[in-house]
Parts: structure tokens; sequence; C-alpha cells
């Protein structure tokens, strides 16, 4: 019997969201006009359609008092369990690599 997938970790805009941007009483288009950003990528990091970039993560971390490495690790914890999901589902095949050439 295969056991259920693990839930998945929350999306790194969730985390905004809930811990920052909430407690701030803050809306995503403020944070994004403040920050230099398009309010609709913001809206689409928040809902977890779009990931956080290292460019992202320096402007948060610099508006919010963070550092960047929290919201780079955030989107990598999710992108991994994300991927480890697919894989348990599905296991790719292994590439092919080139005979080495003597």
């Amino acid at each position: 019997m295969e056991s259920a997938s693990p839930a998945l970790p929350a999306h790194p805009g969730e985390v905004l969201k809930s811990d920052y941007l909430e407690r701030l009483g803050m809306s995503a288009d403020d944070l994004a006009k403040e920050i230099g950003m398009p309010p609709g990528r913001m809206t689409e990091i928040i809902i977890g359609r779009r990931a956080i970039s290292a460019d992202t993560a320096m402007r948060l971390a610099a508006r919010l008092g963070t550092t960047p490495e929290l919201w780079v690790a955030l989107q990598a914890k999710y992108d991994i369990a994300l991927v480890t999901q697919t894989w348990r589902k599905r296991p790719p095949t292994q590439p092919k690599l080139p005979r080495r050439r003597r």
C-alpha cells in the first residue's frame, strides 16, 4: 500500500501574506509599489503562481527587515517538495549520458 503524499510546505507567497502583510496591515499592491515591483507580479507571488526570485528576495528583505536567504530558502523548500511529490507519482527516466571520447 502506497502512503499518502505529504502536504506541501507553504508557498513563500502564503508566508509573505500571513506573516508580514496581514500583520503590517499592508496590501500586496502597497508592498509592490514600495519595493519597485509591478503589483501584478506581487499578486502572483501571494497566490502561489509565481516563485520568489533572488532579486525579489533582496527587495523583500530590505523592506521587511529579513534576509534574502529566508525567502530563497522558503522557495527552495517549496520547489523541492513539489518536485519530490511529482517524482513519487512518476519517477523520471534516467538520462542517457553521452559516451566519453577517447
